[in-house]
């Protein structure tokens, strides 16, 4: 058996704003949008009383792309100086195919 993608996880400031941008900009398609929280999702994103909001959004292909905006603790963003840099353990890098990008981007 070959592998396969399943899923690509990222974490979000804004839920919102982001699934607007994947859907209506580069046409996934929103499958569901829930709420989790609970021991069990503690345990697994390994942080204490944690508190989300997720989007599972499909590529054409069936790739989930799987947006999450913590509520509890809230969501951190990188100093300004961190925001660029690639070399930094953990930097994320998610590549689509789109006819058109500028368009897809909003330009």
């Amino acid at each position: 058996m070959g592998i396969t993608v399943y899923h690509i996880g990222v974490v979000v400031k804004n839920l919102d704003k982001a699934v607007k941008f994947y859907t209506e900009g580069l046409g996934l398609e929103c499958e569901e949008l829930f709420g989790a929280e609970g021991e069990l999702l503690s345990k697994v994103v390994g942080v204490p009383n944690a508190k989300m909001r997720v989007a599972s959004l499909v590529a054409d292909d069936g790739v989930l792309l799987v947006l999450a905006q913590y509520l509890n603790p809230k969501v951190k963003i990188r100093d300004k100086e961190e925001q660029d840099h690639r070399t930094m353990s953990g930097s994320t890098h998610i590549a689509f195919m789109v006819e058109n990008a500028l368009k897809s981007y909003g330009c």
